[in-house]
């Protein structure tokens, strides 16, 4: 995979000094891939990606694009930059209670075969896990258990963000399916990260270090940070 373009960004405030980076990467068929790392600077960073399939050049900047801005607005800036965060007027509580509703409302009356507002049942899904709505982790887990790989991939990301223990037997299964592709086996490892206690989390980055190569776990154990990252990142151009 080609690395076409590559975005860092900083946030620092109090005791918090995060990084968030952004590629832009071609992929071998000549369609495109944006995706992110983030976490403090100086330690490992977790993975994701904005993008659920390849998609053309001009969807895949749009998406580079949006996400820059994203973090922007949050306060990070590049190296040198001086952070600018907006002005943000929070949703009141009444309007946000009334778009909670309607989303336990649509979730419901989907898994149901009710009728209700047309909208994408990924989006939905999608929506429940930004504003963590913690009553629809049981229809998430319902409506998860399907074929559609993008309704699949909405429904892990919001369990990461609305789920509980009741997520985790799910997302194991799901992290473990040879049948499933890599990204979404990979989500689900973040979901798991995100909410299984300490054993379960330090079973989970003990086998996904020892799935690295051997060169990449000696500077993970030795702490070598920088050194990893950029070892890490010529492997990711070579394969």
């Amino acid at each position: 995979m080609k690395l076409v373009r590559q975005l860092q960004l900083f946030f620092q405030e109090g005791s918090s000094d995060k990084v968030y980076e952004i590629d832009l990467c071609e992929t071998p068929s000549g369609d495109f891939l944006v995706n992110f790392r983030y976490g403090r600077r100086g330690a490992a960073l977790k993975e994701g990606t904005k993008t659920i399939f390849p998609v053309s050049i001009s969807e895949a900047e749009k998406v580079f694009a949006a996400l820059e801005q994203e973090k922007r607005k949050k306060g990070y800036a590049a190296a040198g930059e001086v952070a600018i965060i907006e002005d943000f007027t929070p949703e009141s509580p009444k309007k946000g209670e009334k778009r909670r509703k309607t989303i336990v409302k649509i979730l419901r009356a989907t898994l149901n075969d009710e009728e209700h507002e047309t909208w994408p049942v990924s989006r939905v899904i999608w929506r429940a896990g930004e504003l963590m709505i913690l009553e629809a982790e049981t229809f998430i887990l319902k409506l998860a258990e399907t074929s559609d790989q993008t309704i699949l991939y909405s429904s892990i990301w919001a369990l990461a963000r609305c789920g509980g223990s009741k997520s985790i037997s799910f997302l194991q299964k799901t992290k473990n399916d040879p049948k499933l592709p890599t990204y979404i086996s990979n989500l689900a490892t973040d979901a798991l990260l995100a909410l299984g206690d300490e054993a379960t989390k330090a079973k989970i980055l003990e086998a996904e270090k020892q799935e690295l190569p051997a060169q990449l776990q000696t500077l993970l154990s030795e702490k070598n940070y920088d050194l990893l990252k950029d070892t890490a990142r010529e492997y990711l151009l070579l394969t």
